[in-house]
């Protein structure tokens, strides 16, 4: 079958060859073995090491349900726009003891949790979430899609994609029509990549077909000319700031809070104070409370007189920009 570009096809006829070479690797494996032994060399392969990387713990603070306290939190891909925008995705165990998607977002040098919704998923979720990311790829700070799977409320496995960014997602899930030979009546469907572009994006992943095989799928993205669910339009946001009242001292740090609203209330994403139209290298793209819809910038002056702060909502694809 060709599916928007791709062609289909199964690998079963080379199975019994790469089991018969890989026999006789082994056994010249093992036979060179014996000899480095007898001839009394030990060989060992060098130790990897990887360079130019340090190490963190991604943080569980955001998490709703929040994690249980001996943590099981597995991150299975990342997507990077920058050496300080990035995307982690996987599963966690909450403290039901059921399992949750999660994405971490990175901003400048901190990172946000927050855990992925179930509404909009048709099946249901299963009231026990099960439910595990598998894949996330981003084109802009603002324009993310993840996938993985999910157990429905019949104890089936659908494919699931997330489309947002931060802690502002929505949930839809995977058609199986299409598929040939066609899905099993009771699917496990399991979606575990996706590449998208500024326009597009495709998901892959293994399925079980109605005769019990497993069969890969592809599922391409609909243009928002043939899509049946057009993207809606985005709110608008009003934003405002609120600082010191009186003079400071320059070199003295100053906390600015901007506060984001709409018509439904706060509003998730990031902001970015700038000072002259310059932004400050400490206040880029911080990220919003989304339950009070603030954020606080602390920053020092170091020349004395009236400054100009204004603090600029980034937007969503759900919430329009705006500035104080």
């Amino acid at each position: 079958m060709n599916v928007g570009g791709y062609v289909a096809s199964r690998f079963g006829g080379l199975r019994r060859r790469a089991v018969v070479l890989g026999t006789l690797c082994a056994l010249a494996a093992g036979m060179i073995g014996v000899l480095l032994g007898i001839a009394g060399f030990v060989v060992d392969a060098p130790p990897a090491s990887a360079t130019g990387f340090t190490a963190s713990t991604l943080t569980t603070t955001g998490l709703s349900p929040a994690s249980r306290s001996s943590t099981d939190m597995k991150a299975n891909a990342v997507s990077c726009l920058s050496s300080t925008s990035c995307v982690v995705t996987g599963y966690y165990v909450d403290n039901f003891g059921n399992t949750d998607s999660f994405v971490a977002t990175l901003s400048g040098s901190s990172w946000t949790a927050s855990t992925l919704p179930t509404s909009g998923l048709s099946p249901a979720s299963s009231v026990s979430t099960n439910m595990t990311a598998n894949g996330v790829s981003c084109t802009s700070s603002t324009s993310c899609v993840v996938t993985g799977y999910y157990v429905d409320t019949l104890g089936n496995y659908d494919s699931f994609v997330e489309t947002g960014s931060g802690s502002s997602w929505t949930a839809s899930t995977l058609t199986t029509t299409g598929l040939t030979p066609a899905s099993n009546s009771s699917p496990y469907m399991i979606a575990s990549g996706v590449s998208c572009t500024s326009t597009s994006c495709v998901v892959s992943g293994p399925y079980t077909d109605t005769s019990i095989n497993t069969d890969s799928f592809v599922e391409t993205q609909q243009s928002s000319s043939t899509s049946s669910a057009p993207s809606p339009t985005p709110t608008s946001t009003i934003t405002s700031l609120s600082g010191p009242t009186s003079s400071v001292a320059s070199g003295t740090p100053v906390s600015l809070t901007a506060t984001v609203s709409s018509v439904s209330g706060p509003v998730s994403g990031t902001v970015t104070f700038s000072v002259g139209g310059t932004a400050i290298s400490s206040c880029t793209d911080l990220p919003l409370n989304p339950t009070t819809g603030t954020t606080t910038c602390t920053a020092t002056f170091a020349s004395s007189g009236n400054e100009s702060v204004i603090a600029t909502y980034n937007g969503t694809s759900l919430y329009d920009p705006s500035s104080s």
